[in-house]
């Protein structure tokens, strides 16, 4: 059986080479999406409105029976397919399709999935970021977290691979005059933020804007801590942890 399924998968991925790909995940035995998956399926389906869809394919991890899961991939794939079609994303010609249980990793929080395949239309020449796009269109008192900005561990201090983030944010607030911000910084894990990481963070974020010639007037930040978490802490799973532990940005003027 192993090896079908091996083969299946195999001859899915040649069948996907040159297709583009957004993973959306699930909580255990359930066939609607976490809680962070739902936001960002919602954020990718915005920006995604005139792309091609061409397979939906639902997978399960290996808890609990074979013939259970199987029925589980299959809901998982059409809950995503429904999903589509509500925001007027055609999918008639779209394969739908449960694969039944998976263990190609080893964390089962990545096995329960929906592999959503897709072609991109030809897009317009747009040299604006999408942090820029969001920001414009962010209405007074909105919140845009600030995607893979990431510290390193119990410090302020941004991994190098996070900088675009920051210089991304620079160019937002360079692009709309008008915007002022207030950024927030936010914990995971721990109910009892003694080192005072969010605070630490969302200075980090303030310090840099300034040292790159954003007026302090239009900017303040503050720390919320572990009050204003995504998932109740403690969390159940490195999913739940990454949404809370974040630098959020609310629009203060637009």
């Amino acid at each position: 059986m192993k090896k079908k399924l091996l083969v299946f998968f195999l001859f899915a991925i040649l069948q996907s080479y040159g297709q583009e790909q957004f993973t959306v995940y699930f909580d255990t035995g359930m066939d609607s999406l976490t809680k962070l998956s739902a936001v960002e399926f919602k954020s990718w389906i915005d920006w995604h409105k005139r792309n091609k869809v061409v397979k939906i394919h639902g997978y399960a991890d290996n808890v609990g029976k074979t013939g259970v899961n199987s029925d589980l991939s299959v809901r998982r794939a059409n809950t995503v397919a429904q999903i589509l079609k509500m925001n007027a994303i055609a999918i008639e010609e779209a394969e739908v399709k449960g694969w039944g249980e998976t263990e190609i990793s080893m964390d089962k929080d990545l096995n329960r999935k929906v592999v959503i395949y897709f072609e991109k239309a030809a897009e317009k020449p747009d040299k604006r970021k999408e942090l820029s796009r969001q920001v414009l269109s962010a209405k007074k008192g909105s919140r845009i977290v600030l995607k893979n900005l990431k510290f390193s561990m119990n410090s302020g201090k941004v991994v190098a691979g996070s900088s675009s983030v920051l210089k991304n944010l620079v160019e937002a607030i360079q692009n709309n005059p008008k915007l002022k911000i207030d950024i927030q910084g936010h914990i995971c894990c721990n109910t009892d933020d003694t080192k005072k990481l969010g605070i630490l963070r969302a200075k980090t974020v303030y310090n840099y804007l300034v040292s790159l010639g954003i007026d302090k007037s239009r900017l303040s930040y503050q720390n919320f801590g572990s009050t204003r978490p995504i998932y109740p802490i403690p969390e159940q799973n490195g999913f739940e942890a990454e949404a809370n532990r974040r630098v959020e940005i609310e629009i203060i003027e637009n």
